[in-house]
């Protein structure tokens, strides 16, 4: 009989924007454009970088909470010939990695020994809660 750790680092807070992928950094902004998040939750807002006519980089100003969809709309400054940019925002879930394990012995320290490295990437006892399922199998 094998016994398998299957560990969750959950999210404390779920519904929250905590990171954006530039999909598309457009063209002709000469003038950062004006960005926002909209969707069913509240409060989350960004600014964005421009460098050579093209957005660059995003800035979390607040994560928000409650959205279970979100989008981001880009409008070009004043003046300002921007336009095709895409910005998506990455919304915190429930379960947001898991790693399973059969350690060589049945000790809960050697099984996380194994995982040590992925716990220590991802953890953050300020937003997450680490679970330890333990199951045996034949």
């Amino acid at each position: 009989m094998n016994t398998v750790y299957t560990f969750q680092i959950v999210n404390k807070v779920k519904g929250k924007i905590y990171d954006y992928f530039i999909a598309n950094p457009g063209d002709g902004y000469n003038v950062a454009p004006t960005a926002v998040v909209t969707g069913n939750g509240t409060g989350a807002s960004l600014s964005v970088n421009v460098s050579d006519n093209v957005i660059t980089s995003v800035n979390v100003l607040s994560e928000g909470s409650g959205y279970t969809y979100a989008n981001v709309v880009i409008t070009p400054a004043n003046g300002s010939p921007g336009n095709n940019a895409q910005i998506l925002p990455f919304l915190t879930k429930n379960v947001q990695h898991e790693a399973s394990c059969i350690p060589k012995n049945d000790s809960e320290s050697s099984a996380y020994a194994l995982v040590k490295n992925i716990i220590e990437e991802f953890f953050d006892n300020n937003k997450h809660t680490l679970n330890v399922v333990k199951t045996n199998r034949n």
